[in-house]
């Protein structure tokens, strides 16, 4: 009887234990981690800052600059801005799996130089052939390897629960650079002295200031940014955020990397960028078609880069707050970090005041980007209704709270649904929408601008024509859109 219990009897073996040395190793390395994803994000931001500046310091003036400087016609200005955006569409579909093999950093570096380049023979050039070459060629290469990444980018370097509140202030960035535009446009326009003491017209000194800036985003990416990598979670890529904010497995979750991409997930996915197509294009009528309606029914004075400045300055008031509100109920993950603080109490103060506000906090993600959409879409109605200085900006101001809400939740959506190693292709794809819609809206400035709003020595005698037509052609997007959201939402298992 000793003997058959002496082995109960024995001390159990000693278990391990961590060593103070060990623990404080472990969180000093956490804690630079930490630092160097915050390091990276803030570079990310400032690269985001510079390409959006020059991005859209030459969208804004592009139509006038061909028109008033290479003698393109409306119609030509029009086809040559649509097709620049078309092929940085088709470029980013085609380099996806390039930017997936280069990383990050090397490709928003080799995309700098690319866009520094065409620029700069955009700013020199005499011929339109030469413009037009640079603007099918060149130029959208250098977009296409730069502008996915950065977004995908600032999903790898944040946390879970931080990714909204980081892809908000990712796309505050970028509208702080495009606050500045209008008003450098403005200045510029007006100022004697600057063409006096460089020799160049207004428009052609814009391009070399877009070139100045493609140079300075160059160095900043060389210098200061990490080829930073995914390091996400095997089994958190083999769940998806369903539309009610529970994770789920299956074979309709992100998957693993070695998932085929065309899955019932991607399909999805596809759907909502096509449907996005259409409220994209009156946002690059902002750019092809709001300019010189403004200058032709206004005068050649008139301030329409003050009038473009109404977009980013909403955007940088309600993107922060709004990235929050709607990040509660979404199913997207919610910030809990020390720099979310003060948006979250201003969250919270915001939908207790607000009954608006407290409903779009229980409102699941997708129906976010379609209620964006459809405030966007209807904003045209403003210059449909009526031409003057203050209906055109209630028109760019209605259109920026509409963006204000369904883009950046666009975004978020996209990083939780992108399995890790297929993040570069789902990003160059969610671009569609940012970029395709600008050889409808070229295409249709330049036809439109020469019938309702032609400039001199004609009058501009039917802008609100013009306007009608732009919103005719946006509403079977937002439709579809309508209709698509409610069918993935009904799926079972669809990704939020």
């Amino acid at each position: 009887m000793a003997a058959s219990v002496a082995p109960a009897l024995q001390p159990p073996p000693p278990s391990p234990t961590l060593s103070r040395g060990s623990i404080t190793r472990s969180s000093s390395s956490s804690i630079r981690a930490d630092a160097r994803k915050k390091t990276q994000l803030f570079v990310l931001l400032l690269l985001k800052t510079l390409q959006a500046y020059g991005y859209y310091s030459l969208c804004i003036i592009l139509a006038l600059y061909l028109s008033n400087d290479l003698g393109f016609s409306d119609t030509g200005a029009g086809a040559a801005y649509g097709f620049f955006g078309m092929m940085i569409s088709a470029i980013s579909l085609g380099t996806g799996w390039v930017v997936d093999r280069l990383g990050p950093k090397r490709s928003i570096v080799l995309g700098s130089a690319v866009v520094t380049v065409g620029r700069v023979i955009l700013a020199t050039t005499e011929s339109d052939r030469v413009a037009w070459v640079t603007l099918v060629t060149v130029l959208p290469l250098g977009e296409a390897l730069g502008i996915p990444v950065l977004a995908q980018a600032v999903g790898v370097v944040s946390a879970p629960s931080e990714a909204k509140f980081n892809y908000g202030l990712f796309y505050t960035a970028m509208n702080v650079a495009v606050l500045f535009v209008g008003p450098v446009v403005d200045v510029v326009r007006a100022s004697v002295w600057l063409r006096e003491s460089t020799g160049l017209p207004p428009y052609r000194l814009l391009v070399w200031l877009s070139a100045c800036v493609g140079l300075v985003s160059c160095g900043v990416a060389s210098i200061f940014l990490d080829n930073v990598e995914s390091t996400a979670d095997p089994e958190s890529s083999k769940r998806t955020v369903t539309s009610r904010g529970t994770d789920k497995k299956g074979e309709q979750g992100r998957g693993d990397d070695s998932d085929p991409l065309w899955t019932p997930t991607f399909r999805r996915f596809l759907t909502i960028v096509i449907a996005l197509v259409g409220v994209r294009c009156l946002f690059r009528h902002l750019d092809a078609t709001f300019p010189k309606y403004v200058v032709r029914a206004f005068g050649e004075q008139a301030p329409y880069g003050l009038l473009y400045s109404i977009n980013p300055i909403i955007i940088i008031s309600l993107v922060p707050l709004l990235s929050r509100i709607t990040s509660s109920g979404s199913g997207l993950p919610v910030a809990s970090s020390s720099e979310g603080h003060c948006c979250a109490t201003q969250a919270e103060a915001a939908t207790t005041a607000i009954p608006l506000l407290a409903q779009l906090s229980r409102t699941p993600p997708l129906q976010v980007i379609y209620f964006g959409a459809f405030v966007s879409t209807c904003s045209v109605l403003w210059v449909v209704a009526s031409t003057s200085l203050v209906t055109a900006a209630l028109f760019v101001a209605t259109l920026s709270v509409g963006e204000a809400l369904w883009s950046p939740t666009f975004y978020a959506w996209t990083h939780a649904i992108a399995p890790p190693k297929q993040a570069g292709r789902y990003f160059a794809l969610a671009n569609v929408p940012l970029f395709l819609p600008k050889l409808v809206a070229g295409i249709m400035s330049g036809t439109l601008l020469e019938r309702y709003c032609p400039g001199p020595p004609a009058k501009c005698e039917s802008p609100q024509l013009l306007w009608l037509a732009i919103f005719l052609v946006t509403c079977p997007f937002v439709l579809l859109l309508g209709t698509q959201w409610r069918r993935i939402s009904r799926a079972e298992g669809a990704p939020l």
